[in-house]
């Protein structure tokens, strides 16, 4: 994740093990546990001082709701 020039943005790449950018077939859920990470990156870097996170259950898988539940 890298500043862009402009205050409050970031440019995120997702890439395989092979360096390639891949976003066909990236589903609902996964885009959700982005911004959850985003979100929490903003947290611990205190760019942020609250994250709302609006029914996030609706696109993730129920040990993945777990898991977010126990990180955060």
């Amino acid at each position: 994740m890298e500043s862009d020039e402009q205050p409050n943005s970031f440019i995120v790449d997702i890439v395989d093990k092979c360096g390639e950018t891949h976003f066909e077939g990236v589903g609902d859920g996964m885009i959700t546990v982005i911004y959850i990470a985003i979100g929490l990156f903003l947290l611990e870097e205190n760019l942020v001082n609250v994250l709302l996170i609006d029914e996030p259950e609706v696109s993730l898988h129920t040990e993945v709701i777990k898991t977010i539940g126990e990180v955060l």
